[in-house]
């Protein structure tokens, strides 16, 4: 009997206990959930009072909503399993978050186009002012578009002229080498493909004479171009238009151009001259070796008395 009332007695004491512990984290989830709930009060009163204002002082009002979500958030951490409706709204917050930046970006391009759409209103009361008493505004807004539409195609021009400049000194090299400018590279390198393409045919079809009267006509003009400091070349078929600021270097490959005439020439003379005389050197040993030359010898050397010399060695 004294057993079992003790046994009923412990069983009592660890009932209590287990309803007082029970009691006490219930208080502790009603304090974590009215702590949330006065988060989320904090909340939604920021919300409204940045719903207000929509001057550009609503992103200090964003940043300061992103913080709270961020304490919301770390509180959350410690609690997970009893913060599931804080999280959802946190993430509602978020999202009015970023659509307000979307709204702010939004406003400052209107803004913008009502800046651009002020200037040009203001740039047209400019000209309208300037033009004379008889013009009306619409033949003065005409005029600004007539204005820039020929600004914009001088700036498309010159855009275009600049990328088609040759080097002066580039061509002046080519010429530099006759073999070179007897074949139409140089026209080819000037734009003039059909021209550059003839003079290759007319060389190739004379066997060089063509190309080098057509080579030297061409030499002649190019050279005298560069030499009198001209920015472009539109004789004989060829037309462009050289970059500026290196007629000190053109002047002096012409000159050197020049110069290299007479030593090419003398180049061509010279292995003209050792060919013959490979030729003529190469025809007298043959005849040495040959039969008629030994036979004519031995009869010379009877009829005189005199052993034939022997000119093979």
């Amino acid at each position: 009997a004294c057993c079992a009332q003790r046994r009923s007695s412990c069983a009592m004491l660890l009932a209590v206990c287990v309803l007082s512990q029970q009691a006490i984290l219930g208080t502790a989830v009603m304090h974590r959930m009215h702590d949330f709930g006065i988060a989320a009060r904090q909340v939604k009163a920021r919300d409204a009072s940045a719903a207000l204002s929509v001057d550009i002082g609503e992103e200090s009002d964003t940043s300061c909503l992103l913080q709270v979500d961020n304490a919301v958030v770390k509180r959350s951490g410690a609690a997970t399993t009893h913060v599931a409706p804080a999280a959802v709204q946190a993430e509602a917050v978020l999202l009015q978050a970023k659509e307000k930046n979307r709204a702010l970006q939004l406003a400052e391009q209107v803004k913008a186009a009502l800046h651009n759409a002020m200037m040009t209103a203001e740039d047209a009361e400019a000209v309208a002012a300037e033009a004379t008493p008889g013009t009306t505004p619409r033949a003065a807004l005409s005029a600004v578009i007539a204005n820039s539409s020929t600004v914009a195609e001088k700036q498309e021009d010159q855009a275009a002229s600049k990328q088609n400049l040759k080097r002066h000194s580039t061509l002046l090299l080519i010429e530099l080498f006759p073999f070179a400018a007897f074949l139409g590279l140089d026209r080819l390198y000037l734009g003039n493909i059909g021209l550059g393409i003839a003079k290759l045919i007319v060389c190739i079809c004379t066997f060089g004479i063509g190309g080098l009267v057509w080579g030297s006509i061409d030499l002649i003009a190019i050279t005298m171009n560069a030499m009198q400091g001209k920015e472009s070349i539109n004789t004989l078929g060829m037309h462009a238009t050289f970059e500026e600021g290196h007629s000190d270097r053109s002047y002096a490959i012409a000159v050197l151009d020049l110069v290299m005439v007479p030593c090419w020439i003398a180049l061509a003379w010279g292995v003209r001259s050792w060919r013959q005389r490979q030729r003529l050197e190469a025809l007298r040993l043959a005849g040495m070796k040959s039969s008629h030359y030994g036979a004519g010898a031995s009869a010379a050397a009877a009829k005189t008395g005199q052993s034939p010399l022997n000119h093979g060695g």
